[in-house]
């Protein structure tokens, strides 16, 4: 009975399992399944211990059941835990409640049998299943009482939703009611702005044709004047009307009331034009009384100006304010209708026809003033007659303005017109002159104080008076270029020289004793006033006052005679002083051309004189004078920002001239047909070529300058070494002739007369000689013409050079040739000897 018991907690715990593995089954099941049991538990499948652990093991992991997984998160979570927590203490209860019932029953002696063993199980699961089940079937309750209350919700939104359609169709309905209206009510609104504005547009244009009577009234009145305040107003309208006509042509009748606005129009320019020209016309007529007297001792632009302006312009300014409200209107309109705009110049017309008859005989009268009293003095007649000019252009055009506001083409031709006067009356004038200083002062006058320092400074003001200046100022640069050009071709390049100009050294020497005998007489004189001083500061120590410290005496040491102006030769002075009075005066470009001509004539007047002063006083004397003009001229250009080079065309006819030949030599060609018609060949290679070429005078100036120096360099090297250098050469001969023929150089010029100890020695004496007689001369030369230490040093230092060279060379010649005792009958100096003798004369 135990085993059976125990066999069968055992078939009840896999009940248990099963149970709880799978819903409730019904009682036919229940009954097929304990007689399989009990078939199963009596022969046919026993149990190992193995298996029976492994039963086990699947029925606890049975037990565990999910839960469903529609089921919230939170309630899934809470519904483990409670799960959980339900099985444990279910499966503790469990045992112990079947273990009392068991007991209990075994005790009751209830069961006996294996059937009624069954049953009891299958009570025990049935309770264990509804206590497990109990937790969700309260759940279920719960679910569907909550899904009730969500239907029972849904109910009352859907009745709302359907509230809510029916009351969004009844609003849609009272909408479409409303808009109507309201577009109803708009449609009328607008047709009635319409209609306002329609209305409103046919009497703004009506009252333009009802503004024809109230016009046509005002202008017939006899009261209507120009200077009435009613009279703009009615302009300004008769404009607008007109305007407004103009623009509608389609309106009816307009056609008829735009003549009527245009003759009322007309009426009313007329009226202007009337009282401007009855103003101007009085004011002319008052002010035309007897020229103002001018004496002899009035300056012009003084008194005289005074008086002809408080005449002519104070008395005629007076009259603006009574047109210049009237005019400025005008003014105004005229950039918009061309009847004012041939009002206003009517108005320019008249008031410049009335001024010329005021101006124009004033001006001619100071003109013939300025004319007497500058008779002798041309360039205070321009400078007068220019500056009064500008006056009366500057006082015309203020005088306009005050007038009138806008510019007018006609006051600057009334302006040029008078300006013109004073080109009329210089011309004649300018084109007799034939002093450059004249021409060149005339140009400094008109361009700087006239055009620069008056016109430019207002240049609005005075622009009528620019073209007439600039005219005469190309009159005059003209006349001045041309003077120049005859100043350069006879003053300098057909210069005749006296005998006075080529007397060099002579004026020198003079120049240098009445400069040294000026500073001997300023040193005396200066020593005089210092003895009086000290006199004159015991005096005053004793007085007890100090005197004031002399400053060092302010006499500027006298320029060197050779640098002074009055010693340069004629045709340099004039060179230099007309390209100073031709380098502010003209353009650049055609200075540059002058300056060109001047140099060149001047270079060949010097190379001539040059040539005539060596002539009478020596090659020395004329290369030095030569090379300083040179020098003064090279100094003298040097501040000139200007290019010397000029460019020059020429035709150049040598291929002309072969092409000739050859067109001579093909005669029986003259008439060929082909290509080789001589003819044609000639046209083609016998045209003349221009050529181009530049000529920049200051880089001639310095060739020629250095040319002149090698060729006194050579020449005063050769004075002072001719014997020696002559000595060389011949000893140079033999040594060529001995290398010639395959001689001993040595032997063979010992051979030799010139090369004997004793005619050397007499070389070396007459080298001596020179130096001591020509050198102290040569330097003192140099001295007088140059005047200029630097430029001594800098000459003599290649003659210094090339005589000791000759020395080195002979020294040498010596050592080699000649033994001792020739040496010594030969006595050659050392080179430090020569340099020193030579530096010792330069000194001195």
């Amino acid at each position: 009975m135990a085993a059976t018991s125990g066999h069968g907690s055992a078939n009840a715990k896999n009940v248990k399992v099963k149970a709880s593995a799978s819903p409730t089954p019904s009682s036919a099941t229940s009954a097929d399944i304990r007689e399989k049991l009990n078939l199963w538990e009596s022969s046919l499948a026993v149990l190992n211990d193995k298996q029976k652990d492994s039963f086990r093991n699947l029925s606890l992991v049975a037990t565990d059941r999910p839960l469903p997984k529609n089921l919230p998160q939170e309630v899934t979570v809470a519904s483990d835990a409670r799960r959980r927590r339900s099985a444990a203490i279910g499966k503790n209860a469990k045992h112990t409640e079947l273990e009392g019932s068991i007991s209990s029953q075994v005790e009751g002696g209830r069961i006996e049998t294996f059937h009624h063993l069954h049953k009891w199980l299958d009570k025990v699961d049935t309770e264990i299943e509804e206590e497990e089940v109990k937790t969700y079937r309260s759940f279920i309750d719960q679910l569907v009482d909550y899904s009730e209350k969500c239907d029972a919700l849904l109910e009352v939104i859907q009745n709302a939703l359907n509230f809510l359609k029916e009351m969004k169709v009844k609003h849609a309905f009272v909408s479409t009611k409303t808009d109507a209206l309201h577009q109803a009510c708009q449609k009328l609104m607008d047709d009635q702005t319409k209609l306002m504005r329609v209305a409103d547009g046919i009497a703004d244009k009506l009252q333009y044709f009802n503004n024809c009577d109230k016009i046509g009234q005002k202008m017939s009145s006899p009261a209507l004047s120009v200077t009435s305040e009613s009279f703009l107003p009615i302009l300004k309208k008769l404009d607008e009307c007109i305007t407004f006509m103009q623009e509608n042509p389609q309106c009816k009748e307009s056609q008829v009331y735009l003549a009527r606005f245009q003759q009322f129009q007309s009426r009313a320019l007329n009226l202007i034009r009337g009282h401007v020209t009855q103003v101007f016309l009085t004011t002319t007529q008052s002010l035309q009384q007897p020229a103002v007297a001018v004496t002899p001792e009035q300056a012009p632009g003084e008194e005289v100006w005074d008086s002809t302006y408080s005449l002519y312009y104070g008395k005629f300014r007076s009259g603006a304010p009574k047109v210049k409200l009237i005019v400025k209107e005008l003014e105004q309109r005229s950039n918009k209708l061309p009847e004012y705009k041939l009002m206003m110049e009517d108005c320019h017309q008249f008031y410049l026809s009335q001024r010329s008859q005021l101006v124009v005989p004033n001006v001619n009268t100071n003109f013939q003033y300025l004319q007497k009293k500058f008779t002798h003095n041309l360039c205070g007649l321009v400078r007068a007659s220019c500056s009064y000019m500008c006056r009366v252009c500057l006082d015309e055009y203020q005088l306009f303005h005050c007038f009138f506001t806008d510019k007018s083409v006609k006051l600057k031709s009334f302006l040029e017109s008078i300006s013109y006067n004073v080109y009329d009356l210089l011309r004649p004038f300018i084109i007799k002159v034939i002093h450059l200083e004249t021409l060149a002062e005339l140009c400094t006058i008109l361009k700087v104080e006239i055009m620069e320092d008056n016109v430019m400074a207002r240049k609005e003001e005075l622009e009528a008076c620019v073209p007439i200046f600039e005219n005469l100022l190309e009159d005059i640069q003209q006349r001045l270029v041309y003077r120049a050009q005859k100043f350069i071709q006879s003053d300098i390049g057909g210069y005749s020289h006296s005998s006075g100009d080529l007397a060099y050294p002579e004026k020198l020497l003079m120049a240098r004793e009445a400069s040294a005998q000026f500073v001997r007489n300023e040193s005396d004189s200066v020593f005089e006033t210092s003895a009086n001083e000290s006199d004159t500061d015991v005096v005053t120590s004793k007085a007890g006052v100090t005197p004031e410290k002399a400053t060092p005496t302010e006499r500027v040491p006298p320029t060197a005679p050779a640098d002074h102006h009055a010693m340069w030769y004629p045709t340099v002075r004039r060179s230099l002083l007309c390209l100073s009075k031709l380098y502010r005066c003209v353009e650049k470009s055609t200075f540059e051309g002058l300056a060109q001509d001047a140099l060149t004539e001047c270079v060949k007047s010097l190379e001539i004189a040059s040539g005539m002063i060596s002539t009478r006083k020596g090659k020395v004397d004329g290369h030095l004078f030569l090379i300083k003009h040179l020098l003064i001229l090279r100094e003298q250009i040097a501040p000139f920002d200007v290019n010397f080079t000029v460019r020059e065309t020429q035709l150049d006819f040598s291929k002309t001239k072969a092409a000739a030949r050859d067109l001579l030599k093909h005669r029986s060609r003259f008439f060929s047909l082909g290509s080789n018609n001589a003819f044609l060949e000639f046209f083609l290679h016998g045209a003349p070529e221009l050529m181009e070429h530049y000529i920049d005078s200051k880089k001639d100036v310095d060739l020629k300058l250095k040319a002149v120096c090698e060729e006194f360099i050579t020449n005063v090297t050769n004075l002072l070494s001719s014997p020696l250098k002559k000595f060389l050469e011949k000893v140079e001969v033999i040594s060529q002739m001995a290398a010639k023929e395959g001689k001993d150089a040595r032997a063979l010029l010992r051979q030799q007369p010139f090369a004997e100890p004793t005619a050397i020695h007499d070389v070396v004496a007459e080298i001596n000689k020179l130096l001591k007689s020509h050198s102290p001369n040569v330097l003192s030369s140099m001295a007088l013409y140059l005047a200029n230490e630097d430029t001594e040093y800098i000459l003599f230092k290649p003659i210094k050079t090339s005589i000791l060279q000759h020395f080195e060379t002979l020294k040498q010649l010596v050592e080699e040739n000649y033994n001792e005792e020739d040496s010594q009958i030969i006595a050659c100096p050392l080179l430090e000897q020569v340099s020193i003798q030579l530096s010792r004369q330069a000194n001195l």
